[in-house]
């Protein structure tokens, strides 16, 4: 387990240091206490090598169609839907559709190291977390890609840890080097499932468990430039930003890492979709922060809160930007808006 102590800043905004410096320990505290988790809950494993390869649909099929067996062994299980899974079940396979899908994270500890990443697969029944290490991540990291249906068979299931899962699932799947996840056509479901949020509102953060993991979706109203922090310990580097989102009840600072941070790239008040974001909680003021199983999607189709979110943000703010201060929301009182006491109060503490 990594514990930070200390960071130097090479880059950032105007922010308080020791909140920073906090919310990186914090992060990567539940980061490595999570993968140490998943590491603990399976057998050691010896290959240490880094998946390479090409990803594309068509070196799917073409491997499927050069494996026949492969389709032949899946077709001798019992085909059920992910709700009925459970430990005791056996010579079963599940088809569905991956809805977000990890980077691949490096570690190493007492056992040894080496790597894993973890997908979530949705039918139209449940949710549950398939989690791949080391080798087998040579196998299937190139060839599972969002949105694409699959098979799975022949693998372990083992009880949910609601320390690091969210997904409605009590349980969670762990590959072996016999298990078989094998691309099957969209036409074999009849309806092709979307991601299942259980959005909080913002207003109700504040109420919300510190380190629990929930959904959320707001308009983007803030962002900060990204900022380089280092550890003094390994001088390891991480990236950071920090953007807003406000909801028609409130407003909340949420940390983006790594890629997220990075490739974040929004001008026009966007409606953001969270899926298993981590609550923090710094001196009673609550934040957010994306961990490595974090899915992040802009104005999503699959949920009626885009368009209404929309809509108020269109009637509230007449003329949308990008960093909302006091002066805003004193012209916004003077007209007469009925924007919520909470997001008044909030951004006169933000600016």
């Amino acid at each position: 387990m990594l514990i930070i102590n200390d960071i130097d800043i090479l880059q950032s905004n105007a922010e308080k240091i020791n909140y920073l410096s906090r919310n990186v320990e914090a992060n990567q505290s539940s980061h490595n206490q999570a993968i140490l988790h998943t590491i603990n809950t399976f057998p050691t494993t010896t290959n240490k090598s880094i998946p390479v390869g090409r990803s594309s649909l068509s070196n799917i099929r073409e491997s499927v169609t050069k494996n026949q067996s492969i389709t032949d062994s899946i077709e001798s299980e019992t085909h059920i839907s992910i709700s009925q899974i459970n430990q005791y079940s056996n010579k079963w396979y599940i088809k569905g559709i991956v809805t977000n899908k990890t980077n691949i994270h490096h570690y190493n500890n007492a056992r040894g190291e080496g790597t894993v990443f973890s997908f979530d697969f949705l039918d139209d029944t449940d949710e549950i977390r398939v989690t791949v290490f080391n080798n087998d991540c040579n196998r299937f990291y190139s060839t599972i890609n969002t949105g694409t249906t699959y098979h799975i068979a022949k693998a372990i299931v083992k009880p949910v840890n609601r320390q690091y899962n969210k997904l409605s699932s009590n349980y969670e799947i762990y590959v072996t080097q016999d298990t078989i996840i094998n691309y099957c056509s969209t036409d074999t479901l009849l309806h092709a499932p979307t991601i299942r949020y259980n959005f909080v509102q913002l207003c109700d953060v504040q109420n919300q468990r510190t380190n629990s993991v929930i959904d959320v979706i707001g308009i983007v109203d803030v962002v900060l430039d990204p900022a380089v922090v280092t550890n003094n310990i390994d001088q390891k580097s991480y990236i950071k930003r920090t953007i807003h989102m406000i909801d028609e009840t409130g407003s909340i600072p949420v940390t983006l890492w790594q890629d997220q941070a990075t490739n974040f790239n929004d001008n026009n008040n966007s409606v953001l979709a969270f899926e298993g974001i981590k609550v923090h909680d710094y001196n009673g003021c609550r934040s957010l922060s994306t961990t490595p199983t974090t899915y992040l999607k802009y104005n999503p189709i699959d949920t009626e809160r885009t368009e209404k979110l929309k809509q108020w943000f269109k009637h509230y703010f007449k003329n949308p930007t990008k960093h909302i201060n006091s002066s805003i929301i004193e012209t916004c009182v003077q007209q007469s808006y009925n924007i919520p006491h909470s997001i008044i109060i909030i951004f006169s503490y933000l600016f």
